[in-house]
């Protein structure tokens, strides 16, 4: 996943969806994940996506601000399997668990001890 391609989904999933876009953050060495903050009907949320195209929606993005609230938008799941084959992951599995990945480096996951699955996908681990 790199920002251009983010960017082509976001904007794609805004017109199909009647969202605007507002602004976009990308991963840099904290957070690890990329995020658009996005409008409809004056409700502000924002949707994600790891470096390694786990996607999730959340209620507010702050980038200074450590905490995600993990929600479901069957607007947007919608929108993203039909047009790009994404599957968004539930507000149910981000907040239940954590469930190593194998792409999860051992160490970080041994270090930071995620409590959830959202909160390992989904970091601002340095």
């Amino acid at each position: 996943m790199d920002m251009q391609h983010f960017k082509k989904v976001i904007y794609d999933l805004a017109q199909r969806a009647g969202f605007t876009v507002v602004e976009f953050h990308g991963p840099l060495a904290t957070p690890n994940f990329f995020a658009a903050l996005m409008e409809q009907r004056g409700k502000e949320f924002a949707v994600l996506a790891s470096i390694n195209s786990d996607w999730a929606v959340v209620s507010e993005f702050e980038p200074s601000v450590c905490e995600l609230d993990f929600i479901d938008s069957a607007d947007v799941a919608r929108e993203l399997k039909y047009c790009h084959g994404i599957d968004v992951t539930s507000s149910k599995v981000l907040n239940g668990p954590f469930v190593t990945r194998s792409y999860l480096s051992h160490n970080d996951v041994k270090y930071w001890k995620p409590q959830s699955l959202g909160e390992a996908l989904f970091n601002w681990w340095d």
